[in-house]
């Protein structure tokens, strides 16, 4: 059975290529929409925006997910799996809790 990958899997692919490939890096970075569609062998919609960003040592990009529009009731599902901060607990420390050691 075949499996359709996720945006997620999607995107990393595109970033193992760009590290691979020089040339591919160069096609992403000046037309993003172009170089996707070549590799994954698609067409990207008219209405989807790709952007590319580099980071560096200097510069650090945050991705943020879409905003979900959640109801009351959804809220009130959620909110009972988690009671308090786990950095408050001892369960994390300030630099697990985001991922960086110091």
């Amino acid at each position: 059975m075949h499996t359709v990958p996720t945006r997620d899997e999607l995107k990393q692919a595109v970033v193992d290529e760009a590290r691979r490939d020089p040339s591919f890096r160069r096609r992403l970075i000046a037309n993003p929409c172009e170089a996707v569609a070549e590799y994954l062998d698609v067409t990207v919609p008219e209405e989807l925006s790709v952007h590319v960003h580099e980071e560096s040592v200097e510069v650090v990009h945050i991705v943020l997910p879409p905003v979900a529009e959640l109801t009351g009731e959804d809220l009130d599902a959620v909110a009972g799996g988690m009671t308090e901060d786990p950095r408050e607990s001892g369960g994390l420390t300030e630099g697990s809790y985001w991922g960086i050691t110091q």
